[in-house]
């Protein structure tokens, strides 16, 4: 039995797998927990392994990963046209194998622990102004939250109260 493409539907907490021969044929389909997933796949050598896109991919991905696989998140409206009949979690994980196998689409990166947090880092509302989508009305609500938020921070007896001057630059507000 040759694993050449498996195909894996995510849920919250069980996992749909369907694994594909090089011809084709579905000759795996197990539903399996995180762990008992990730179990089954240590000791599989497969060619590669699709997920749909999502949040929860990234961190199945990584995990995969590590143990030696090829992954590549899919976006949903790439597996749509390849789902068959009525949605069932097996008839996805199918879809899922088959487009993860044509070479001709794109794939979105998965994200790594590291480029996730910088991605993420906090961005103060000052930096938010700069943005060149927003409007002058969100522009003055990102203002005025930021302005109160200083005052509510001296109305605080602990500390003596600091408030800062705001640079109004012409064109700031459209």
């Amino acid at each position: 039995m040759e694993l050449h493409t498996i195909g894996i539907d995510l849920g919250k907490t069980s996992f749909h797998l369907v694994g594909l021969n090089p011809r084709g044929e579905v000759i795996v389909r197990k539903k399996f927990s995180r762990a008992q997933l990730l179990r089954f796949t240590a000791n599989r050598q497969v060619h590669l392994i699709g997920m749909e896109a999502c949040g929860g991919a990234h961190f199945l991905g990584r995990a995969l990963r590590e143990q030696g696989h090829e992954v590549r998140l899919i976006p949903a409206q790439y597996v749509k046209p390849f789902v068959k009949t009525n949605e069932s979690d097996f008839k996805d994980a199918e879809a899922i194998a088959e487009a993860v196998d044509r070479p001709s689409k794109k794939w979105p990166l998965q994200y790594s622990g590291e480029s996730r947090t910088a991605r993420h880092r906090p961005v103060s509302p000052r930096q938010m102004l700069r943005w060149p989508y927003n409007s002058p009305r969100e522009s003055c609500s990102l203002r005025e939250t930021e302005l109160n938020e200083e005052i509510s921070a001296c109305s605080s007896p602990q500390e003596p109260c600091k408030l800062r001057e705001l640079d109004l630059k012409k064109g700031d507000f459209g």
